[in-house]
């Protein structure tokens, strides 16, 4: 009887070991598609928030009578945010005007605090880095705009160039 009895102990602790590296293994594959899921998740989230703000941009780009577009940075003094002109036509904002006169409208594209802004509407979170550059050269009575951005949001990094005209 006493060999019953060590086989039955033998084989319940084989059992049990089993089981717990079955359920090892099932954790681990669990955790591994988890985890890839998360990955996706952000991926996705950071390509909508650079669809958002590329349409922001491209959108305003295109309007039709653009007078003016400047790149510069939005510093904060005193709690209150001022856009700044860039001299080397380098920075974190643009402002675009639209019209003349009292009818002028402006347009500020901002990163402020690892958030976009355009104006005071948030098209984008979690930016890393946030770069536009401008070139311009005359044509037909006309100012060519080439507004490079370079964007990171996330882990993600973005590179599109726009043009406008200004008159």
């Amino acid at each position: 009887m006493k060999k019953e009895t060590g086989v039955t102990i033998v084989s319940l602790i084989m059992y049990v070991g089993a089981l717990l590296i079955i359920a090892i293994i099932i954790g681990n594959i669990t955790t591994f598609f988890y985890n890839n899921v998360v990955s996706i998740s952000d991926s996705s989230d950071y390509s909508n928030a650079y669809s958002k703000i590329n349409l922001s941009i491209l959108s305003l780009l295109k309007e039709s009578n653009i007078t003016n577009i400047e790149i510069g940075n939005y510093e904060k003094k005193e709690d209150i945010y001022t856009f700044i002109p860039s001299e080397n036509n380098i920075g974190t904002a643009m402002k675009v005007t639209i019209g003349t006169g009292e009818d002028a409208d402006v347009k500020i594209i901002a990163l402020i605090e690892k958030q976009i802004y355009l104006n005071r509407v948030l098209l984008g979170e979690n930016i890393t880095s946030f770069n536009l550059s401008e070139e311009h050269e005359s044509y037909e009575d006309k100012e060519n705009y080439k507004i490079a951005m370079n964007i990171r949001i996330g882990k993600e990094s973005y590179t599109h160039t726009y043009t406008s005209k200004v008159e």
